[in-house]
């Protein structure tokens, strides 16, 4: 077979973590972008720099999450600290003031440089949480992978359906293809199996926090370049990306070929 291979690694040091992020945010939006992006991938309803009312006036929280999938959902807000310097207790106890004026149910100070001792001390026992970057990831990193797995399975799923000839929805359409048609099926299931080889390759292995070996390219674009990742996030958006790619090609076959049936005057 013609079809590319590639070999593909991690652009991190065997000993790094490998975790969802592979840089530091640059700057505070760019923390509470990276952080409101975490919240996404989880499926949560996420708004950065949102305002919001209460009793002591409006008050704009970097990001506020809702998370419609816990049960029962809550409500999470989330202060970014891009600071030089460790955050102090005091900006813990005027977060826990905040939390309890918008009746969020857990919040969370996620800083740049950590946080002077008194902050430990203020946010013990209480619904707050304080991370840095790093302890932020691992806070998030279990259920994170988890749901950006099931994204995978899904998109597998579907791959599975497209290219079944058995599939009620569509195998009347792929045994009417013309030849033009088979040649492009063969292609796409080509690059579909390749995905799945990929998948059951990196799957194995990809809730270690270690970067995984290797992959075999599934895209389309016929070069022999090895490509890097630095952290799961951009493997993850490498995977569903082309995942994707294939499943829109199958789409477009089949409209092609509903429309060629459609012009000759035939029913399926």
């Amino acid at each position: 077979s013609g079809a590319c291979r590639i070999k593909v690694v991690a652009a991190i040091s065997p000993t790094s973590n490998f975790m969802i992020f592979g840089i530091t945010p640059v700057d505070w939006k760019d923390l509470q972008n990276k952080a409101a992006e975490v919240f996404d991938d989880m499926g949560c309803k996420t708004y950065v720099e949102k305002s919001i009312e209460t009793a002591r006036g409006t008050v704009n929280i970097d990001v506020y999450v809702e998370d419609v999938n816990s049960i029962p959902s809550s409500i999470i807000l989330c202060e970014c600290k891009h600071w030089e310097r460790p955050v102090p207790q005091s900006a813990v106890h005027s977060f826990r003031t905040v939390i309890s004026d918008c009746g969020a149910h857990h919040g969370m100070i996620i800083s740049k440089n950590g946080f002077q001792s008194g902050a430990y001390d203020a946010s013990a026992h209480t619904n707050i949480k304080i991370l840095n970057w790093d302890e932020f990831q691992e806070e998030m990193y279990p259920r994170w992978i988890e749901c950006m797995i099931n994204k995978v399975k899904a998109l597998t799923r579907k791959l599975v359906d497209y290219s079944n000839e058995e599939n009620d929805e569509f195998g009347k359409l792929i045994s009417s293809f013309n030849a033009s048609e088979q040649e492009e099926f063969k292609r796409l299931l080509e690059r579909g199996l390749q995905f799945s080889i990929s998948m059951m390759g990196i799957m194995a292995n990809i809730k270690e926090k270690s970067p995984p070996i290797h992959i075999n390219d599934f895209s389309s674009s016929g070069k022999m370049d090895l490509i890097a990742f630095d952290s799961k996030k951009a493997l993850f958006e490498f995977v569903i990306r082309n995942a994707e790619n294939i499943i829109s090609s199958f789409v477009q076959l089949y409209e092609d070929v509903k429309t060629r049936h459609h012009k000759n005057g035939n029913s399926l």
